[in-house]
Protein backbone atom coordinates (compact mmCIF):
# COMPACT_ATOMS: atom_id res chain seq x y z
CA UNK A 1 0.00 0.00 0.00
CA UNK A 2 1.21 3.36 -0.80
CA UNK A 3 1.34 5.69 2.11
CA UNK A 4 -1.50 8.33 1.67
CA UNK A 5 0.88 10.95 1.71
CA UNK A 6 2.20 9.79 -1.46
CA UNK A 7 -1.53 10.92 -2.88
CA UNK A 8 -1.72 14.41 -1.24
CA UNK A 9 1.63 14.99 -2.58
CA UNK A 10 0.24 14.15 -6.03
CA UNK A 11 -2.81 15.87 -5.04
CA UNK A 12 -0.71 18.90 -4.58
CA UNK A 13 0.98 18.23 -7.87
CA UNK A 14 -2.72 18.61 -9.63
CA UNK A 15 -3.30 21.38 -7.78
CA UNK A 16 -0.32 23.40 -9.10
CA UNK A 17 -0.15 21.93 -12.56
CA UNK A 18 -4.16 23.38 -12.40
CA UNK A 19 -3.01 26.73 -11.61
CA UNK A 20 -0.21 27.24 -13.66
CA UNK A 21 -1.87 25.45 -16.75
CA UNK A 22 -5.93 25.00 -16.30
CA UNK A 23 -6.88 28.36 -14.36
CA UNK A 24 -4.50 30.47 -16.31
CA UNK A 25 -5.21 29.77 -19.74
CA UNK A 26 -7.92 31.65 -21.34
CA UNK A 27 -7.94 29.19 -24.75
CA UNK A 28 -9.66 26.54 -22.11
CA UNK A 29 -12.57 29.09 -21.28
CA UNK A 30 -15.36 27.84 -23.91
CA UNK A 31 -19.08 28.62 -23.38
CA UNK A 32 -19.96 28.73 -19.76
CA UNK A 33 -22.23 25.93 -18.63
CA UNK A 34 -24.24 24.90 -15.69
CA UNK A 35 -23.32 21.97 -13.28
CA UNK A 36 -23.56 20.98 -9.94
CA UNK A 37 -22.01 22.05 -7.75
CA UNK A 38 -18.74 20.41 -5.78
CA UNK A 39 -19.41 18.87 -2.39
CA UNK A 40 -15.55 18.34 -2.08
CA UNK A 41 -12.45 21.16 -3.15
CA UNK A 42 -10.43 18.09 -3.56
CA UNK A 43 -12.49 15.62 -5.13
CA UNK A 44 -15.60 17.03 -7.12
CA UNK A 45 -18.27 14.83 -7.65
CA UNK A 46 -16.28 11.89 -8.15
CA UNK A 47 -16.69 10.31 -4.84
CA UNK A 48 -20.27 11.10 -5.55
CA UNK A 49 -20.44 8.99 -8.69
CA UNK A 50 -18.03 6.52 -7.68
CA UNK A 51 -20.26 5.69 -4.23
CA UNK A 52 -23.28 5.54 -7.04
CA UNK A 53 -21.40 3.41 -9.22
CA UNK A 54 -21.67 6.25 -11.72
CA UNK A 55 -25.98 5.19 -11.79
CA UNK A 56 -27.60 6.49 -14.71
CA UNK A 57 -30.06 8.49 -12.55
CA UNK A 58 -27.66 10.41 -11.32
CA UNK A 59 -26.22 11.33 -14.43
CA UNK A 60 -30.36 12.05 -15.48
CA UNK A 61 -31.19 14.26 -13.11
CA UNK A 62 -28.67 16.56 -13.24
CA UNK A 63 -29.49 16.99 -17.30
CA UNK A 64 -32.47 17.61 -15.69
CA UNK A 65 -31.41 20.46 -13.87
CA UNK A 66 -28.90 21.80 -15.82
CA UNK A 67 -29.65 20.69 -19.86
CA UNK A 68 -28.73 17.86 -22.09
CA UNK A 69 -24.98 19.49 -22.12
CA UNK A 70 -23.47 20.62 -18.48
CA UNK A 71 -20.13 20.57 -16.74
CA UNK A 72 -19.30 18.60 -13.25
CA UNK A 73 -16.52 19.42 -10.98
CA UNK A 74 -13.70 16.80 -10.38
CA UNK A 75 -10.55 17.00 -9.04
CA UNK A 76 -9.78 19.99 -7.99
CA UNK A 77 -12.83 21.66 -9.58
CA UNK A 78 -11.32 20.95 -12.64
CA UNK A 79 -14.76 20.58 -15.40
CA UNK A 80 -15.48 17.98 -17.11
CA UNK A 81 -18.36 18.12 -20.04
CA UNK A 82 -20.73 15.94 -19.68
CA UNK A 83 -22.84 15.53 -23.01
CA UNK A 84 -26.36 14.03 -22.94
CA UNK A 85 -27.94 16.00 -25.97
CA UNK A 86 -28.00 13.37 -29.41
CA UNK A 87 -27.28 15.81 -31.74
CA UNK A 88 -24.05 16.14 -29.83
CA UNK A 89 -23.37 13.08 -29.28
CA UNK A 90 -23.43 11.91 -32.88
CA UNK A 91 -21.01 14.66 -33.30
CA UNK A 92 -19.12 13.70 -30.78
CA UNK A 93 -18.92 9.90 -31.92
CA UNK A 94 -18.35 10.93 -35.65
CA UNK A 95 -15.26 12.73 -34.44
CA UNK A 96 -13.36 9.92 -33.12
CA UNK A 97 -10.32 9.49 -34.27
CA UNK A 98 -10.26 13.26 -35.72
CA UNK A 99 -10.92 15.83 -33.02
CA UNK A 100 -12.04 13.39 -30.48
CA UNK A 101 -9.26 11.06 -28.92
CA UNK A 102 -9.36 8.78 -25.61
CA UNK A 103 -7.98 10.45 -22.20
CA UNK A 104 -4.62 10.08 -21.71
CA UNK A 105 -5.88 8.13 -18.39
CA UNK A 106 -8.09 5.86 -20.55
CA UNK A 107 -5.39 4.84 -22.79
CA UNK A 108 -2.91 4.33 -20.15
CA UNK A 109 -5.12 1.83 -18.51
CA UNK A 110 -6.26 0.26 -21.76
CA UNK A 111 -2.17 -0.26 -22.74
CA UNK A 112 -1.16 -1.62 -19.32
CA UNK A 113 -4.29 -4.23 -19.38
CA UNK A 114 -4.61 -5.00 -23.29
CA UNK A 115 -1.36 -4.02 -24.93
CA UNK A 116 -1.24 -1.30 -28.09
CA UNK A 117 -3.91 -2.78 -30.03
CA UNK A 118 -7.44 -1.63 -30.87
CA UNK A 119 -9.18 -0.07 -28.47
CA UNK A 120 -5.44 1.95 -27.67
CA UNK A 121 -4.49 3.06 -31.07
CA UNK A 122 -5.84 6.07 -32.56
CA UNK A 123 -5.51 8.13 -35.61
CA UNK A 124 -4.16 6.34 -38.94
CA UNK A 125 -2.78 3.65 -36.72
CA UNK A 126 -6.43 2.66 -35.68
CA UNK A 127 -8.07 2.78 -39.35
CA UNK A 128 -5.39 0.09 -40.33
CA UNK A 129 -5.64 -2.20 -37.10
CA UNK A 130 -9.69 -1.79 -37.86
CA UNK A 131 -9.07 -2.46 -41.20
CA UNK A 132 -6.83 -5.50 -40.87
CA UNK A 133 -9.65 -7.05 -38.84
CA UNK A 134 -13.16 -6.13 -40.42
CA UNK A 135 -13.02 -9.35 -42.83
CA UNK A 136 -13.54 -11.29 -39.47
CA UNK A 137 -16.42 -9.91 -38.45
CA UNK A 138 -18.30 -9.99 -41.92
CA UNK A 139 -22.03 -11.11 -41.68
CA UNK A 140 -20.48 -14.36 -43.40
CA UNK A 141 -17.97 -15.20 -41.25
CA UNK A 142 -20.50 -14.50 -38.05
CA UNK A 143 -22.58 -16.69 -40.16
CA UNK A 144 -19.76 -19.65 -40.24
CA UNK A 145 -19.33 -18.97 -36.06
CA UNK A 146 -23.30 -19.43 -35.40
CA UNK A 147 -22.64 -23.71 -35.29
CA UNK A 148 -19.55 -22.77 -32.99
CA UNK A 149 -22.44 -21.13 -30.97
CA UNK A 150 -24.85 -23.72 -30.48
CA UNK A 151 -21.78 -26.42 -29.97
CA UNK A 152 -21.00 -24.28 -26.92
CA UNK A 153 -23.99 -23.57 -25.49
CA UNK A 154 -25.05 -27.61 -26.22
CA UNK A 155 -22.05 -28.81 -23.93
CA UNK A 156 -22.77 -26.21 -21.57
CA UNK A 157 -26.43 -27.32 -21.54
CA UNK A 158 -25.58 -30.87 -21.05
CA UNK A 159 -23.56 -30.29 -18.10
CA UNK A 160 -26.29 -28.56 -16.40
CA UNK A 161 -28.59 -31.31 -17.26
CA UNK A 162 -25.78 -33.58 -15.51
CA UNK A 163 -26.05 -31.63 -12.26
CA UNK A 164 -30.28 -31.56 -12.29
CA UNK A 165 -30.00 -35.60 -12.41
CA UNK A 166 -27.86 -35.66 -9.68
CA UNK A 167 -30.34 -34.33 -7.60
CA UNK A 168 -33.18 -35.82 -6.07
CA UNK A 169 -35.91 -37.04 -9.08
CA UNK A 170 -34.08 -34.74 -11.05
CA UNK A 171 -35.70 -31.41 -9.85
CA UNK A 172 -34.50 -28.16 -9.71
CA UNK A 173 -30.94 -27.10 -8.22
CA UNK A 174 -29.54 -23.71 -7.83
CA UNK A 175 -26.80 -22.86 -9.78
CA UNK A 176 -24.19 -19.85 -10.49
CA UNK A 177 -25.10 -18.67 -13.64
CA UNK A 178 -22.06 -15.80 -14.20
CA UNK A 179 -19.85 -18.25 -13.65
CA UNK A 180 -21.09 -21.04 -16.31
CA UNK A 181 -21.65 -17.42 -18.79
CA UNK A 182 -17.70 -16.99 -18.03
CA UNK A 183 -17.14 -20.98 -19.58
CA UNK A 184 -19.18 -20.50 -22.46
CA UNK A 185 -18.20 -17.23 -23.43
CA UNK A 186 -14.71 -18.21 -23.21
CA UNK A 187 -15.11 -21.40 -24.58
CA UNK A 188 -16.84 -19.73 -27.87
CA UNK A 189 -14.58 -17.33 -28.72
CA UNK A 190 -11.39 -19.47 -27.77
CA UNK A 191 -12.24 -21.75 -30.61
CA UNK A 192 -14.45 -19.17 -33.09
CA UNK A 193 -11.57 -16.37 -32.69
CA UNK A 194 -8.76 -18.74 -32.56
CA UNK A 195 -9.20 -22.16 -33.10
CA UNK A 196 -7.75 -22.84 -29.13
CA UNK A 197 -10.37 -24.58 -27.01
CA UNK A 198 -9.67 -23.44 -23.31
CA UNK A 199 -12.22 -26.06 -22.26
CA UNK A 200 -13.44 -24.66 -19.02
CA UNK A 201 -16.90 -26.16 -20.03
CA UNK A 202 -15.29 -29.75 -19.18
CA UNK A 203 -13.94 -28.67 -15.96
CA UNK A 204 -10.69 -27.12 -17.42
CA UNK A 205 -9.35 -23.89 -14.99
CA UNK A 206 -9.66 -21.04 -16.57
CA UNK A 207 -6.67 -18.50 -16.91
CA UNK A 208 -8.03 -15.72 -15.09
CA UNK A 209 -10.38 -17.96 -12.34
CA UNK A 210 -7.25 -17.28 -9.82
CA UNK A 211 -7.10 -13.45 -10.68
CA UNK A 212 -7.97 -11.19 -7.20
CA UNK A 213 -9.74 -8.50 -8.72
CA UNK A 214 -10.90 -7.05 -5.32
CA UNK A 215 -7.30 -6.28 -4.38
CA UNK A 216 -5.74 -2.86 -3.49
CA UNK A 217 -9.39 -1.45 -4.96
CA UNK A 218 -8.98 1.50 -2.60
CA UNK A 219 -5.64 3.11 -3.50
CA UNK A 220 -6.61 2.33 -7.59
CA UNK A 221 -9.89 4.41 -6.84
CA UNK A 222 -7.40 7.30 -5.81
CA UNK A 223 -5.31 7.15 -8.72
CA UNK A 224 -7.65 6.65 -11.65
CA UNK A 225 -8.98 10.25 -10.06
CA UNK A 226 -6.01 11.42 -9.62
CA UNK A 227 -5.01 10.28 -13.05
CA UNK A 228 -7.98 12.45 -14.77
CA UNK A 229 -5.27 15.18 -13.67
CA UNK A 230 -1.77 13.68 -13.94
CA UNK A 231 -1.87 10.70 -16.31
CA UNK A 232 1.39 9.90 -14.93
CA UNK A 233 0.53 8.80 -11.57
CA UNK A 234 -0.84 5.43 -13.29
CA UNK A 235 2.82 4.84 -13.36
CA UNK A 236 2.99 4.43 -9.57
CA UNK A 237 2.87 1.08 -7.98
CA UNK A 238 0.01 -0.52 -6.93
CA UNK A 239 -2.01 -4.16 -6.21
CA UNK A 240 -4.44 -3.44 -8.90
CA UNK A 241 -2.28 -2.77 -11.44
CA UNK A 242 -0.11 -5.59 -10.31
CA UNK A 243 -3.76 -7.72 -11.30
CA UNK A 244 -4.04 -5.67 -14.37
CA UNK A 245 -0.09 -6.94 -15.44
CA UNK A 246 -1.28 -10.60 -14.06
CA UNK A 247 -4.17 -10.08 -16.73
CA UNK A 248 -2.73 -9.27 -19.44
CA UNK A 249 0.40 -11.84 -18.99
CA UNK A 250 -2.51 -14.81 -18.86
CA UNK A 251 -3.80 -13.48 -22.14
CA UNK A 252 -0.48 -12.76 -23.58
CA UNK A 253 0.94 -16.23 -22.52
CA UNK A 254 -2.58 -18.03 -24.79
CA UNK A 255 -1.71 -15.29 -27.49
CA UNK A 256 1.49 -15.93 -27.61
CA UNK A 257 0.91 -19.74 -28.38
CA UNK A 258 -2.00 -18.96 -30.58
CA UNK A 259 0.10 -16.65 -32.70
CA UNK A 260 3.26 -19.55 -33.13
CA UNK A 261 0.62 -21.71 -34.26
CA UNK A 262 -0.66 -19.42 -36.81
CA UNK A 263 2.58 -18.58 -38.39
CA UNK A 264 3.16 -22.65 -38.57
CA UNK A 265 -0.03 -22.62 -40.37
CA UNK A 266 -1.47 -24.96 -37.93
CA UNK A 267 -4.77 -22.92 -37.58
CA UNK A 268 -8.12 -22.01 -39.50
CA UNK A 269 -7.95 -18.85 -42.40
CA UNK A 270 -11.95 -18.55 -40.83
CA UNK A 271 -11.51 -18.06 -37.29
CA UNK A 272 -10.80 -14.35 -36.53
CA UNK A 273 -6.59 -14.53 -35.83
CA UNK A 274 -6.92 -16.42 -39.21
CA UNK A 275 -8.67 -14.08 -40.51
CA UNK A 276 -6.79 -10.98 -39.09
CA UNK A 277 -3.40 -13.09 -40.11
CA UNK A 278 -4.36 -13.81 -43.52
CA UNK A 279 -5.56 -9.91 -44.44
CA UNK A 280 -2.42 -8.70 -42.79
CA UNK A 281 -0.23 -10.92 -45.39
CA UNK A 282 -2.43 -9.96 -48.56
CA UNK A 283 -2.12 -6.79 -47.81
CA UNK A 284 1.40 -6.65 -46.97
CA UNK A 285 2.57 -9.12 -50.24
CA UNK A 286 2.87 -12.28 -48.41
CA UNK A 287 4.98 -10.74 -45.71
CA UNK A 288 3.48 -10.16 -41.79
CA UNK A 289 2.96 -5.90 -41.50
CA UNK A 290 2.18 -6.28 -37.84
CA UNK A 291 4.51 -7.23 -35.19
CA UNK A 292 3.75 -9.96 -32.83
CA UNK A 293 3.47 -7.42 -30.62
CA UNK A 294 0.28 -5.52 -32.12
CA UNK A 295 -0.51 -8.92 -33.45
CA UNK A 296 -0.83 -10.09 -29.93
CA UNK A 297 -2.63 -6.71 -28.43
CA UNK A 298 -5.17 -7.34 -30.90
CA UNK A 299 -5.65 -10.90 -29.76
CA UNK A 300 -5.95 -9.35 -26.30
CA UNK A 301 -8.73 -6.71 -27.23
CA UNK A 302 -10.45 -9.84 -28.76
CA UNK A 303 -10.33 -11.90 -26.19
CA UNK A 304 -11.75 -9.79 -23.48
CA UNK A 305 -14.38 -7.77 -25.95
CA UNK A 306 -15.57 -11.58 -26.95
CA UNK A 307 -15.45 -12.98 -23.77
CA UNK A 308 -15.87 -10.05 -20.73
CA UNK A 309 -19.16 -8.37 -22.37
CA UNK A 310 -20.87 -11.34 -23.27
CA UNK A 311 -20.39 -13.54 -20.37
CA UNK A 312 -21.91 -10.32 -18.34
CA UNK A 313 -24.41 -9.71 -21.58
CA UNK A 314 -25.74 -13.24 -20.76
CA UNK A 315 -26.10 -12.90 -17.30
CA UNK A 316 -28.17 -10.02 -16.88
CA UNK A 317 -30.69 -11.39 -19.44
CA UNK A 318 -31.20 -14.61 -17.34
CA UNK A 319 -31.68 -12.47 -14.11
CA UNK A 320 -33.95 -9.64 -16.05
CA UNK A 321 -35.98 -13.25 -17.67
CA UNK A 322 -36.07 -14.14 -13.69
CA UNK A 323 -37.74 -11.39 -12.31
CA UNK A 324 -40.20 -11.14 -15.14
CA UNK A 325 -41.38 -14.14 -15.11
CA UNK A 326 -43.64 -13.43 -18.30
CA UNK A 327 -41.36 -12.14 -20.45
CA UNK A 328 -39.52 -15.55 -20.10
CA UNK A 329 -42.70 -17.30 -20.87
CA UNK A 330 -43.24 -15.87 -23.90
CA UNK A 331 -39.80 -15.56 -25.04
CA UNK A 332 -40.02 -19.58 -24.42
CA UNK A 333 -42.92 -20.00 -26.48
CA UNK A 334 -41.78 -17.76 -29.29
CA UNK A 335 -38.86 -19.89 -29.82
CA UNK A 336 -40.00 -23.17 -31.08
CA UNK A 337 -38.52 -26.30 -30.28
CA UNK A 338 -35.77 -26.31 -32.65
CA UNK A 339 -32.49 -24.71 -33.47
CA UNK A 340 -32.59 -22.31 -36.35
CA UNK A 341 -30.26 -21.10 -38.80
CA UNK A 342 -28.20 -17.52 -38.20
CA UNK A 343 -30.69 -16.13 -41.04
CA UNK A 344 -33.90 -17.22 -39.10
CA UNK A 345 -32.18 -16.53 -35.88
CA UNK A 346 -32.38 -12.65 -36.79
CA UNK A 347 -35.94 -13.15 -37.87
CA UNK A 348 -37.21 -14.10 -34.35
CA UNK A 349 -38.52 -10.58 -33.55
CA UNK A 350 -39.02 -11.24 -29.75
CA UNK A 351 -36.08 -12.75 -28.92
CA UNK A 352 -34.58 -9.72 -30.84
CA UNK A 353 -36.38 -7.30 -28.30
CA UNK A 354 -35.21 -9.00 -25.14
CA UNK A 355 -31.72 -9.04 -26.38
CA UNK A 356 -32.09 -5.35 -27.52
CA UNK A 357 -33.89 -4.71 -24.18
CA UNK A 358 -30.76 -6.25 -22.16
CA UNK A 359 -28.45 -4.14 -23.78
CA UNK A 360 -30.52 -1.03 -23.69
CA UNK A 361 -30.85 -1.07 -19.45
CA UNK A 362 -27.26 -3.55 -18.61
CA UNK A 363 -24.29 -1.83 -21.31
CA UNK A 364 -21.41 -3.75 -20.82
CA UNK A 365 -19.18 -0.50 -21.01
CA UNK A 366 -20.80 2.40 -18.97
CA UNK A 367 -19.37 5.42 -20.46
CA UNK A 368 -16.75 6.91 -23.32
CA UNK A 369 -14.19 9.49 -22.18
CA UNK A 370 -12.87 11.97 -24.41
CA UNK A 371 -10.17 14.77 -24.96
CA UNK A 372 -10.35 16.98 -27.74
CA UNK A 373 -7.48 18.03 -29.73
CA UNK A 374 -8.35 21.28 -31.11
CA UNK A 375 -11.43 23.93 -29.90
CA UNK A 376 -15.06 22.61 -31.05
CA UNK A 377 -18.64 23.49 -31.07
CA UNK A 378 -21.59 20.86 -30.30
CA UNK A 379 -24.71 21.59 -32.26
CA UNK A 380 -27.39 21.26 -29.94
CA UNK A 381 -30.93 19.06 -30.57
CA UNK A 382 -32.46 21.85 -28.27
CA UNK A 383 -31.45 25.11 -26.88
CA UNK A 384 -30.47 25.63 -23.17
CA UNK A 385 -29.86 28.47 -20.78
CA UNK A 386 -25.97 28.99 -19.95
CA UNK A 387 -24.92 29.77 -16.45
CA UNK A 388 -24.96 33.37 -17.73
CA UNK A 389 -28.60 33.74 -18.56
CA UNK A 390 -28.29 33.16 -22.25
CA UNK A 391 -29.88 30.96 -24.62
CA UNK A 392 -28.03 28.97 -26.91
CA UNK A 393 -28.32 26.16 -29.85
CA UNK A 394 -24.58 25.29 -29.79
CA UNK A 395 -21.69 24.79 -26.97
CA UNK A 396 -18.34 25.66 -28.07
CA UNK A 397 -15.87 23.52 -26.06
CA UNK A 398 -11.87 24.43 -25.68
CA UNK A 399 -9.10 22.69 -26.95
CA UNK A 400 -7.88 19.92 -24.02
CA UNK A 401 -11.51 19.61 -22.88
CA UNK A 402 -12.23 16.07 -20.80
CA UNK A 403 -16.06 14.78 -21.99
CA UNK A 404 -17.41 12.09 -21.12
CA UNK A 405 -20.95 10.67 -22.83
CA UNK A 406 -22.55 8.91 -20.25
CA UNK A 407 -23.59 5.30 -22.62
CA UNK A 408 -26.09 3.84 -19.33
CA UNK A 409 -27.17 6.97 -18.64
CA UNK A 410 -28.72 7.69 -22.17
CA UNK A 411 -30.06 4.28 -22.83
CA UNK A 412 -31.87 5.08 -19.82
CA UNK A 413 -32.96 8.61 -20.06
CA UNK A 414 -36.87 9.45 -19.79
CA UNK A 415 -36.65 12.22 -22.36
CA UNK A 416 -35.67 10.09 -24.86
CA UNK A 417 -37.55 6.38 -23.58
CA UNK A 418 -40.76 7.69 -21.79
CA UNK A 419 -41.42 7.80 -18.25
CA UNK A 420 -40.84 3.74 -18.10
CA UNK A 421 -37.08 4.42 -19.36
CA UNK A 422 -35.58 2.14 -16.42
CA UNK A 423 -38.19 -0.68 -17.21
CA UNK A 424 -37.52 -3.98 -18.38
CA UNK A 425 -40.24 -4.10 -21.24
CA UNK A 426 -39.20 -5.76 -24.56
CA UNK A 427 -42.31 -4.58 -25.99
CA UNK A 428 -41.19 -0.88 -26.81
CA UNK A 429 -38.96 -2.85 -29.90
CA UNK A 430 -42.70 -4.22 -31.08
CA UNK A 431 -43.34 -2.56 -33.44
CA UNK A 432 -46.92 -4.23 -33.99
CA UNK A 433 -48.02 -3.25 -29.47
CA UNK A 434 -46.60 0.49 -30.35
CA UNK A 435 -48.67 3.08 -31.49
CA UNK A 436 -45.29 4.60 -33.46
CA UNK A 437 -43.08 2.21 -35.93
CA UNK A 438 -41.80 1.27 -32.61
CA UNK A 439 -41.51 1.99 -29.04
CA UNK A 440 -38.62 4.08 -28.86
CA UNK A 441 -39.78 7.92 -29.18
CA UNK A 442 -37.86 10.29 -29.22
CA UNK A 443 -34.61 7.59 -28.54
CA UNK A 444 -34.39 7.44 -32.21
CA UNK A 445 -32.82 10.78 -32.68
CA UNK A 446 -29.52 8.90 -31.09
CA UNK A 447 -27.19 7.38 -33.42
CA UNK A 448 -25.55 3.78 -32.01
CA UNK A 449 -27.18 0.65 -33.16
CA UNK A 450 -30.79 0.64 -33.34
CA UNK A 451 -30.71 4.13 -31.31
CA UNK A 452 -28.70 2.42 -28.35
CA UNK A 453 -25.09 3.48 -27.25
CA UNK A 454 -24.27 0.00 -25.94
CA UNK A 455 -21.83 -0.54 -29.07
CA UNK A 456 -20.58 3.25 -29.14
CA UNK A 457 -21.41 5.01 -32.62
CA UNK A 458 -19.09 6.23 -35.45
CA UNK A 459 -15.56 5.42 -36.29
CA UNK A 460 -15.48 3.42 -33.13
CA UNK A 461 -18.46 1.54 -33.48
CA UNK A 462 -17.85 -2.02 -31.99
CA UNK A 463 -16.63 -4.33 -34.87
CA UNK A 464 -17.64 -7.38 -32.99
CA UNK A 465 -21.60 -6.74 -32.99
CA UNK A 466 -22.77 -8.81 -34.96
CA UNK A 467 -20.81 -12.06 -33.62
CA UNK A 468 -22.11 -10.61 -30.31
CA UNK A 469 -25.52 -10.42 -31.00
CA UNK A 470 -25.67 -13.51 -32.73
CA UNK A 471 -23.81 -15.48 -30.40
CA UNK A 472 -26.06 -13.78 -27.64
CA UNK A 473 -29.21 -14.95 -29.56
CA UNK A 474 -28.07 -18.51 -29.83
CA UNK A 475 -26.79 -19.00 -26.51
CA UNK A 476 -29.91 -17.55 -24.84
CA UNK A 477 -32.66 -19.00 -27.50
CA UNK A 478 -31.43 -22.70 -26.76
CA UNK A 479 -30.92 -22.13 -22.39
CA UNK A 480 -34.65 -20.75 -22.65
CA UNK A 481 -35.80 -23.37 -24.63
CA UNK A 482 -34.43 -26.15 -22.14
CA UNK A 483 -34.56 -24.66 -19.26
CA UNK A 484 -36.89 -22.03 -16.50
CA UNK A 485 -35.17 -19.90 -14.72
CA UNK A 486 -36.43 -18.60 -11.55
CA UNK A 487 -34.94 -16.44 -8.20
CA UNK A 488 -33.53 -18.45 -5.14
CA UNK A 489 -36.51 -16.84 -2.84
CA UNK A 490 -38.53 -13.98 -3.09
CA UNK A 491 -36.16 -11.79 -1.76
CA UNK A 492 -33.80 -12.69 -3.87
CA UNK A 493 -32.07 -9.07 -5.40
CA UNK A 494 -29.48 -7.48 -7.84
CA UNK A 495 -26.96 -5.09 -8.28
CA UNK A 496 -24.43 -4.01 -10.69
CA UNK A 497 -21.24 -4.33 -8.62
CA UNK A 498 -17.39 -2.58 -10.10
CA UNK A 499 -14.45 -3.77 -8.88
CA UNK A 500 -14.84 -7.39 -9.00
CA UNK A 501 -13.56 -7.23 -12.71
CA UNK A 502 -12.38 -5.32 -15.53
CA UNK A 503 -15.96 -4.31 -16.24
CA UNK A 504 -18.62 -3.76 -13.53
CA UNK A 505 -20.63 -7.36 -13.26
CA UNK A 506 -24.06 -8.05 -11.60
CA UNK A 507 -23.91 -9.86 -8.35
CA UNK A 508 -26.77 -11.41 -6.27
CA UNK A 509 -26.89 -8.86 -3.06
CA UNK A 510 -25.27 -10.59 -0.42
CA UNK A 511 -23.58 -13.37 -2.48
CA UNK A 512 -19.70 -13.89 -2.04
CA UNK A 513 -17.99 -12.11 -4.87
CA UNK A 514 -19.90 -11.07 -8.12
CA UNK A 515 -21.72 -14.90 -7.94
CA UNK A 516 -25.49 -15.01 -9.12
CA UNK A 517 -27.25 -17.71 -7.73
CA UNK A 518 -30.19 -18.52 -10.18
CA UNK A 519 -32.67 -21.81 -9.72
CA UNK A 520 -32.89 -23.84 -12.53
CA UNK A 521 -34.92 -26.79 -13.85
CA UNK A 522 -36.26 -28.52 -17.05
CA UNK A 523 -39.08 -27.49 -19.28
CA UNK A 524 -41.54 -29.73 -18.85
Amino acid sequence: MIPLAASFAALFAAFILYKLVFASNSALRGTILRGPPSPSYLWGVTRVLRAGSYAPHIYNTWAKAYGTVYTIPTILGIPQYIVQDPKAIVHVYAGGWGVYHRNALARKFIEIAFGRGLLWAEGDTARLQRKSLTPAFSILAVRQFTSIFYDSVYKMSQKWGEILDSTQKGGDQAIEVQDWMNRVALDTIGIAGFSYDFKTLDGHESPFDKINWGRGESWFASLIIIGQVLPWVMHLPSEKKRTLHEFHGAVSSIADEIYDRAKQGDIQDNSIIGALLKAEAKEAGGKMNMTKEQVISQMNVLLLAGYETTSISLTWALIELCTHPEVQARLRESLGSTDVTYDELNTLEYLDAVVMETLRLHPPVRQTNFEISEPDILPLSNPLTTATGEGVDRIHVPKNAKITVPIQAMNQMPELWGPDATKFDPARWLASENKDEDGLGRARELGGHRHVLTFIDGPRMCLGKQFALTEFKAVLSVLIRTYVFSTIDESQKFKQCAGQSLLPRPKSVGAEGFAVPLRVRRVS
